[in-house]
């Protein structure tokens, strides 16, 4: 109203059901639906390419092109290293995000904002993501993950997950994605608006 130009408010998490202090192990995580533009058959290449296992977390969704992608292009990539393990509850979702070396988002969608690597970063966890949407304004380069713009890269990358400090991981996650902080940014938004309107 009347031209004001509003702040986005970011999206945020409760980072305290996220836990940082499990031990790794060295698994790669993917995590979401299982369709062709969150990019579940490039994680499967890339953890091929550098014989790594691979965790593939998510719903099917019953869309005759998402079971099509399912059979056709992931399927064929998976074995004892590189696994399906289906929907997961909560708890084995902040398990498996506690423990992965990283967790890789290959989206070829514009995400307007990524839940899944909020709380990966809650959980310590590195990100390595493509430069889509709004993954760059929350993966930190060296801080929290590496944006990349290839598989190549993101292969690369995942040698460089080491450089990345869990704590730190944390501390960021807590400084930029807690879900009080965003319900406060609502608050403020809708009184300046109120003010501003009235």
């Amino acid at each position: 109203p009347h031209g004001l130009r509003l702040p986005v408010v970011p999206n945020g998490i409760e980072i305290e059901r996220y836990r940082a202090d499990a031990p790794r192990r060295d698994f790669l995580l993917w995590l979401g639906r299982v369709c062709e533009e969150k990019g579940t058959d490039i994680a499967l290449r890339v953890a091929h390419r550098l014989d790594l296992r691979l965790i593939v977390a998510g719903p099917v969704h019953p869309f005759a092109y998402h079971q099509a992608y399912f059979s056709e292009r992931v399927a064929p990539l998976l074995d004892e290293k590189r696994r399906y393990v289906g929907a997961v509850a909560l708890e084995q979702k902040i398990e498996l995000l506690a423990e992965a070396r990283c967790v890789l988002i290959p989206s070829l969608a514009a995400e307007t904002g990524s839940l899944v690597a909020m709380e990966a970063i809650a959980s310590g966890s590195p990100v390595i993501a493509f430069r889509s949407g709004a993954l760059p304004e929350i993966v930190e380069r060296g801080v929290t993950g590496f944006i990349v713009s290839s598989e190549d890269e993101m292969a690369d990358a995942v040698k460089r997950t080491a450089e990345i400090s869990p704590v730190r991981c944390r501390e960021e996650a807590l400084r930029r994605f807690d879900a009080a902080s965003m319900a406060e940014g609502y608050i403020n938004l809708y009184r300046h608006v109120l003010l501003a309107s009235g």
